[in-house]
């Protein structure tokens, strides 16, 4: 699907009439058109103040007028969530004032079960907008956001293939994929640099990153080798981090009960056969007004597709192929399930009364679809 966008520079203001001029538009090495420059590839930045693409939706088979694309019924803004500036336009314009921090509470999509979200029809429109700058070719090239975490105004590199939404989309700054930096972002909206924080990592930027803000943020790997855990903490320590790396089974925590302000758990869980008796550790541990951060490879269907599992005598049986995740270190680890919303009702079941499935929607902070995260709250 092409991207859809209404060119405004064209149009200006008349003795109080709206004139709108016609021209030519240089045409981009991509096939789309800039209207203010002739650059050999369109760069382009998604900014609140921008005025001179703005993206519209939905998409009808009537052209635009400066060729770029096709737009009609209505010229409905999509939510009216951005605007899409040119090359030229960009450079030399990069006021913080048009680049305001990100608001978490107020980019959140939220939904406590799956009817929830099929009742969103904005939920859909972000789909098809996201998918149709990551499938376009070279759609995300040159792409400008302000990192939700560094802060700085950064551009996507260009990328071959289909841009990966999730574990793609890297600051240029920080490094740190779309996934991450959501996850750090909301996880700063929950705890005070003051708070007890466990996550159920160690050797990884994430951490490395909360253990410069985070002096009480507590980490662990499930690496039961000392040679191994000694290579993580000199991966740890080339990121910035410090100290030796701890073990730990997410199913049997060494920790007090009530004794956490916040667990976070990236992308650990579908790792776990018996990932419900972790759930159970993580509400024990977590004191009352505790919030679980989680995230996993989510399906968005109503039950867990299960990959495979541990037999009664520990041995795994495979349902399906198997798929393995890297570790920083090298190896493969085996994924065991793929979770669908069927997990709220196995957090509640935990002890973890509230929970909900969330998303954060900002593509002017590099946030577009697909970063579904798990939010659990403890309740007194």
């Amino acid at each position: 699907m092409a991207m859809r966008f209404r060119c405004t520079a064209a149009t200006t203001r008349n003795s109080g009439a709206r004139a709108t001029r016609r021209k030519r538009m240089p045409v981009a090495e991509n096939g789309a058109r800039c209207c203010r420059g002739s650059e050999p590839r369109m760069c382009w930045s998604i900014r609140p103040k921008s005025r001179c693409w703005q993206a519209f939706w939905p998409p009808t088979a009537t052209p635009c007028r400066c060729g770029t694309g096709r737009w009609k019924h209505g010229r409905r803004r999509l939510d009216r969530l951005a605007t899409a500036r040119c090359c030229n336009v960009v450079r030399g314009d990069n006021d913080d004032s048009d680049w305001p921090p990100l608001r978490m509470n107020q980019a959140l999509l939220r939904f406590d079960d799956l009817a929830a979200r099929k009742d969103d029809p904005a939920l859909f429109a972000r789909w098809l907008f996201s998918g149709s700058l990551a499938e376009r070719p070279h759609g995300l090239d040159g792409m400008q956001f302000r990192c939700s975490l560094c802060m700085a105004v950064t551009r996507m590199a260009r990328r071959e293939g289909v841009e990966d939404l999730r574990e793609g989309m890297p600051c240029a700054t920080c490094g740190m994929s779309a996934r991450l930096r959501s996850c750090l972002a909301m996880l700063g909206t929950l705890v005070e640099p003051s708070d007890r924080i466990y996550i159920t990592e160690q050797g990884t930027p994430a951490f490395a990153w909360l253990q410069a803000r985070y002096p009480h943020v507590r980490g662990s790997e499930f690496e039961p080798d000392a040679d191994r855990r000694a290579a993580l903490a000199a991966y740890l320590e080339s990121l910035g981090g410090h100290g030796p790396i701890e073990f730990q089974d997410v199913t049997r925590l060494d920790m007090a009960d009530d004794s956490l302000h916040a667990v976070a758990c990236f992308d650990v869980l579908e790792h776990v056969p018996d990932y419900r008796a972790a759930l159970r550790e993580f509400a024990r541990v977590l004191r009352a007004g505790g919030h679980l951060l989680a995230t996993f490879p989510f399906t968005d269907g109503p039950d867990t597709v299960v990959r495979a599992s541990l037999s009664p005598q520990g041995e795994v049986v495979h349902h399906m192929e198997p798929e393995y995740h890297g570790d920083p270190v090298g190896g493969a680890v085996l994924c065991f399930q793929h979770f669908g919303w069927d997990v709220l009702a196995a957090v509640r079941e935990a002890g973890l009364a509230h929970a909900e499935m969330v998303m954060p929607w900002s593509p002017e902070h590099g946030l577009l679809y697909g970063n579904w995260m798990l939010l659990a709250r403890k309740t007194g």
